[in-house]
């Protein structure tokens, strides 16, 4: 797996390649919604709390960890930032899972 992580005129650009080989796993968004969540629950804080911090009010955030709308970029770094949790070490977390499951 390759990551890409680029900072260009202040925003973070994450850009990662699932997989080397035909027939690569695919990431769902469901798969990182539920990760998010799970983030959330070790750290032992509401989404008020959470939105609170990241400047997102909370019911937006439960729109996003619902599946309901899809969360935007900047938003799901911000939440890893909160969370001290890197974009990379994230995102290669899920696809080690994604391949486990395979």
């Amino acid at each position: 797996m390759t990551n890409y992580i680029k900072t260009v005129d202040n925003m973070t650009i994450v850009m990662i390649r699932l997989s080397h080989h035909k027939g690569g796993a695919v990431v769902k968004a469901e798969t990182i919604i539920a990760k998010l969540r799970g983030l959330r629950a070790e750290k032992n804080v509401d989404l008020g709390t959470v939105g609170e911090a990241i400047k997102v009010h909370r019911t937006t955030l439960s729109v996003y960890e619902s599946g309901t709308r899809k969360m935007p970029l900047p938003v799901l770094l911000d939440l890893l930032d909160y969370y001290q949790v890197p974009a990379h070490i994230f995102f290669k977390n899920i696809y080690d899972n994604s391949l486990e499951k395979r």
